[in-house]
């Protein structure tokens, strides 16, 4: 993960950037994008989300970066999740000293058009489980980051 998209607060002092995404080859049914950047293995395997986003239009292909810095509503459409820091927008990574971490991003092919966000707040664990059985095909890329 480039220094650019580490997080600015615990203890690191990145410019908390969230990377430029793009996916391609969706099967022909697409009808939305959900995504997630999480460190899988972050709280005894539990994870950590960074960053979640749903509603995104099948016509759209990509993100640009920092499309997570203002919270809610993504640029081209779509919104974002609540992530572990308990906002709906990027946070980027701040492993802890010792090995680096796996920041894992993962983009959903979904055959539904919307998901209805209306009542209780949208996190991951919520979006994860309103996509089970609607995933068409996903795609994941992994990024290093270490903490000095």
């Amino acid at each position: 993960m480039p220094e650019s998209s580490v997080l600015n607060g615990l203890d690191c002092s990145g410019a908390n950037i969230s990377p430029d995404l793009f996916w391609a080859n969706a099967p022909q049914a697409t009808k939305s994008f959900a995504f997630v950047l999480d460190d899988y293995e972050a709280r005894g395997g539990d994870g950590f989300v960074h960053w979640a986003g749903y509603n995104i239009p099948a016509t759209v292909h990509s993100l640009p970066a920092n499309a997570g810095a203002a919270e809610g509503d993504l640029p081209g459409g779509g919104r974002q999740a609540y992530n572990d820091f308990l906002k709906r927008s990027y946070g980027g990574p701040c492993p802890p000293e010792g090995p680096p971490h796996k920041y894992r991003f993962t983009v959903f092919a979904l055959d539904l058009p919307t998901i209805d966000d209306a009542g209780t707040p949208m996190t991951w664990r919520k979006l994860r489980f309103i996509i089970k059985g609607h995933v068409l095909a996903s795609a994941s890329l992994t990024g290093l980051r270490g903490h000095p």
